[in-house]
């Protein structure tokens, strides 16, 4: 054939190729491990936590994170007493990682409803430096016989400043106050929305309005309640007792939709957000709009990238799965795994830098009560329980892709639902430390690399251009040899 419609089928092979996921598994960067939660306190005070049981460290675990300017923060869950602080930033003492209570120590007393009651998530919008958090508003909700009660709320808060920009407390007829649990979050910034998944009775999605300052909620059994048959699996155990409904949930702004699923399902599903910011539709009319992406194993957390891919946990396989949205969902692919430092990948994130981010907690030994922590008998027994990675993908957060300007609403310093009032206040929160361990109501170490990033993009675009030259040197072959021959080309 001649050379141009030779070259012109080289150049499609060669983007044919580039744009296929490759199956093999990249290498994820260990960032912090630990064995068991600790602070940045003095040592004085952390052991009076440890006798009036304001710290327990068998009950913490880690479990939400984000990343802005390099910092990462973290939350502990108030699932059980003994949380000294649920909203955290990671800093680095003597080479040890310590979580040091973000925005200060005085905002993590549950006594006084303003301040954090249990954080299990949040995002942050690294244009404005606002960070979503999530406020379960409950307590103790793993230990029945001292659960306390209350309206969850959304705390924006201003990053640099450690100051709070708006407090949204959800109406009970939307979140109620003794039956749910606002799980993961995220964002939809041009619209000015936040999406919520609730991991308690059925499950559902919440839709928040900035600009409205209201919330609304969608609840489809079929979609986001539990699935009784599935059981999760972890290396050979099964956990017939893990059982929670909507969890997992990503945002995609290119095509204004969102994911959610179960934890105990076995399908991914998605719907648009117009269907969801339409308070004319009850969650009946809504649930008619719902689309089954396709199978999916058990999974907590999951995020959408810059590149167009959805990023989301495989518990039964320790293992997070890379899904480019605009390829058939079969394509879906491993990209990283591993059966012991990555059991339940809980919640991602991005670096700013093109790396994904994500924690790993056993939480299936957690919840179980099977997790080994040091103890007098085993003072430096070297197991890690908690994983902080990395991994490089080339990309962003999906909040980098809602590219349209908008006008930010002003923010007030009162705020008003349907059935609450708040005052926040934005003065400078302090960050010292209590001087006084902190009432209840009732060894680690930094990791260093555990492997190089092994770019996917990368090594497409090796693969491509080593078909290039194979094909163009047996196209050049036949050429030599039908001249040769005495042809023409």
């Amino acid at each position: 054939c001649p050379l141009d419609a030779m070259s012109v089928l080289l150049h499609r092979v060669i983007l044919l190729f580039a744009l296929l996921p490759l199956s093999s598994c990249q290498e994820a960067e260990l960032v912090y491990r630990w064995q068991q939660v600790e602070y940045h306190w003095s040592p004085e005070l952390r052991q009076q936590s440890l006798q009036n049981g304001s710290f327990i460290p068998e009950n913490c675990a880690i479990t939400g994170v984000k990343v802005y300017q390099d910092v990462y923060y973290v939350t502990v869950p108030r699932w059980r007493d003994g949380v000294p602080s649920t909203l955290n930033k990671v800093t680095v003492v003597n080479n040890e990682p310590l979580l040091e209570a973000w925005p200060s120590w005085e905002a993590q007393d549950f006594h006084d409803y303003s301040n954090l009651w249990y954080v299990q998530s949040m995002e942050i919008d690294p244009s404005t430096g606002w960070m979503w958090v999530l406020d379960v508003g409950r307590l103790n909700i793993l230990q029945p016989d001292k659960v306390v009660n209350g309206p969850p709320k959304l705390v924006i808060y201003d990053i640099p400043t450690r100051t709070r920009q708006r407090v949204f407390v959800f109406p009970n007829s939307v979140a109620s106050y003794s039956n749910s649990f606002l799980n993961d979050i995220v964002l939809d910034r041009v619209r000015q929305y936040c999406y919520i998944s609730d991991t308690a009775g059925e499950g559902g999605v919440l839709a928040y309005s900035f600009v409205e300052n209201m919330a609304w909620r969608f609840t489809a059994a079929q979609y986001t309640a539990v699935n009784p048959s599935v059981i999760i699996t972890i290396n050979n155990i099964s956990y017939p007792t893990l059982h929670a409904p909507t969890d997992t949930i990503a945002y995609n702004p290119i095509e204004d939709v969102i994911y959610f699923a179960p934890i105990s399902t076995v399908a991914l599903y998605s719907i648009a957000g117009s269907i969801l910011r339409d308070t004319s539709l009850n969650s009946t009319m809504q649930a008619t709009h719902v689309v089954t992406v396709g199978p999916k194993k058990p999974s907590d957390g999951a995020a959408y990238a810059s590149n167009g891919c959805l990023y989301y946990g495989d518990l039964d396989n320790n293992s997070v799965l890379q899904w480019c949205t605009s390829q058939p969902y079969s394509n879906h692919s491993i990209l990283v795994q591993n059966a012991s430092t990555m059991q339940w990948a809980d919640t991602f994130g991005f670096d700013g830098h093109g790396s994904l981010v994500f924690t790993t907690n056993k939480l299936q030994e957690f919840l179980n009560g099977t997790m080994v922590f040091p103890n007098a008998s085993h003072p430096g027994l070297p197991v890690y329980n908690f994983h902080l990675f990395k991994v490089y993908i080339g990309a962003q957060s999906y909040i980098t892709l809602e590219t349209t300007t908008t006008t930010t609403t002003t923010t007030t310093t009162t705020t008003t639902t349907m059935t609450t009032t708040m005052t926040t206040t934005t003065t400078t929160t302090p960050t010292s430390a209590p001087t006084s361990a902190p009432t209840t109501f009732a060894p680690s170490a930094a990791a260093s690399s555990n492997g190089t990033h092994f770019n996917t993009a990368g090594a497409a675009v090796l693969l491509a251009v080593l078909l290039s030259a194979f094909v163009g040197a047996f196209a050049y072959g036949a050429w030599a040899a039908q001249k040769a021959a005495g042809g023409h080309h």
